[in-house]
């Protein structure tokens, strides 16, 4: 048994000196088999620190509520002053504005219908009507006026409401007072569309309105105002009459005359002489500037001109029993 210890102790003493001379040498000492191959210890401890490096940093970051809680307090810390700041920066005051805005509109409606509130509500088109009663040969004027903000009276308010940027009104006059509607002065050039269904009454507009178009619907009624402004027009008149001082048309102008009458001045881009037509009559007469062109006594019912510019507005109409009389610049 001695002598099996001894030879135990030579066999490594020799494997030493060779294991050193052959790491001198540039050798590899191989110390573990996997995958097919031997790997030297060397690949062996570099694995193993790298475990116990994982370990540590999984300790420093999650162990036992140390460094992790700390870094969590100070990103919650940072989220929150960055948050702050940002609401410090953004201008709330436009929403108490609105709101009181809002609450003076209501306590100064004591009608219990809706109107608009300059500020709050974006008005770009009206549709008004106004009801006529059947069982009166004459109707209330409505008046249509200019001021600070918009605002109804003397009027039994049957819809009044907002779809989109459209206001929609129908009403009824009282009859015991005047009927006004007043419309902000910013209204008088900034909307779109302009519906106004009058029926029989007398509508005096003070003052002038701009907009991309009008659709106008008369019945028995009056339309008067200073001036009307539009690329387009649509007119449809039965034994009414529509009667502002000038109405001004860019592009076109669709008319179609009952019994009634169109009396104004009509202007255009150019002088006038730019203004091109198409005009039937069927016992009625058109004027231009005191000119019978159609109907009366000037032997025909239809009456064309193109106009002098590749883009001159043209006036097309159809005329029953009616008349209509226009004036130029030109």
């Amino acid at each position: 048994m001695k002598k099996l210890i001894i030879a135990c102790c030579i066999v490594l003493a020799i494997g030493g000196c060779m294991m050193a001379g052959g790491w001198a040498a540039g050798g590899q000492l191989y110390g573990s088999y996997y995958d097919g191959e031997l790997h030297p210890v060397s690949e062996t401890v570099r694995d193993a620190s790298r475990a116990l490096d994982g370990l540590r940093f999984r300790a420093w970051w999650d162990g036992d509520g140390r460094l992790s809680d700390q870094i969590e307090e100070f990103a919650d810390n940072i989220a929150d002053e960055a948050v702050n700041d940002a609401l410090d920066d953004i201008d709330t005051n436009w929403v108490d504005g609105w709101l009181e805005k809002r609450q003076e509109a209501i306590e100064q409606a004591e009608q219990a219908y809706f109107v608009p509130y300059i500020g709050i509500d974006t008005v770009q088109n009206l549709d008004f009507t106004f009801v006529s009663r059947a069982e009166s040969d004459e109707q209330d004027t409505i008046y249509i006026n200019f001021a600070s903000n918009y605002d109804i009276s003397g009027a039994e308010v049957l819809i009044s409401k907002m779809n989109g940027y459209t206001w929609s009104l129908q009403l009824y006059p009282y009859g015991t007072e005047d009927c006004v509607i007043t419309l902000p002065s910013s209204a008088s050039g900034n909307c779109n569309s302009i519906t106004l269904n009058i029926g029989d009454h007398r509508v005096e507009i003070d003052g002038s309105l701009t907009a991309q178009g009008f659709h106008i619907d008369i019945q028995n009624g009056t339309l008067v105002a200073d001036s009307l402004s539009a690329e387009e027009f649509d007119l449809s008149i039965d034994g009414g009459r529509f009667a502002p001082d000038t109405f001004c048309v860019s592009s076109q102008a669709d008319v179609e005359l009952g019994s009634g009458s169109i009396a104004s001045t009509i202007v255009t881009p150019g002088d006038g002489s730019d203004l091109g037509y198409q005009v039937s009559t069927e016992g009625g007469v058109f004027l231009l500037d005191g000119q019978t062109v159609a109907g009366g006594d000037s032997g025909t019912d239809h009456a064309s001109r193109k106009g002098e510019q590749p883009v001159s507005p043209i006036l097309r109409a159809e005329i029953g029993s009616g008349t209509l009389d226009l004036l130029t610049l030109g």
